[in-house]
C-alpha cells in the first residue's frame, strides 16, 4: 500500500514500516568517486610510492651487469675487465667444470 508517496510494507500484525530504498549510487562508484576526488585533490589513497628497481652492478668494475663483457653462468659472474680470458673461454671452462661434476 502507498502512503504519501513513500512505499510502506504491512506486516503480519498490521503495522506499516517504511522500506529500505536502494541508494542511489552503489557503493563501488561512492568509493570510486571519493578516490578520484582525494587523487585530484593532491592526496594519495596509496601508501609508499613504488620504487625504481635497482640495477645490478659488477663488484669488480662497478657496471652494471648488463654491459658488454659480463655473464653469468650457473650463478657464476665473469666480468671480462677482471679476467685474462674471453667469455666465450670462460663459459667453456666452467661448462667442462659442471659436466666433470655430473
Amino acid at each position: 500500500r502507498s502512503c504519501g508517496g513513500s512505499i510502506y510494507w504491512t506486516t503480519k500484525r498490521g503495522y506499516e514500516l517504511p522500506s529500505t530504498a536502494p541508494p542511489s549510487l552503489s557503493r563501488t562508484t561512492l568509493w570510486r568517486k571519493r578516490k578520484a576526488a582525494v587523487e585530484q585533490a593532491g592526496g594519495s589513497s596509496h601508501g609508499k610510492p613504488v620504487q625504481l628497481r635497482k640495477e645490478y652492478s659488477c663488484t669488480k668494475c662497478h657496471k652494471a651487469m648488463t654491459s658488454p663483457g659480463h655473464t653469468q653462468f650457473r650463478g657464476k659472474r665473469f666480468c671480462s675487465e677482471s679476467e685474462q680470458k674471453s667469455k666465450e673461454q670462460w663459459l667453456a671452462e666452467m661448462r667442462a667444470v659442471r659436466l666433470a661434476s655430473e
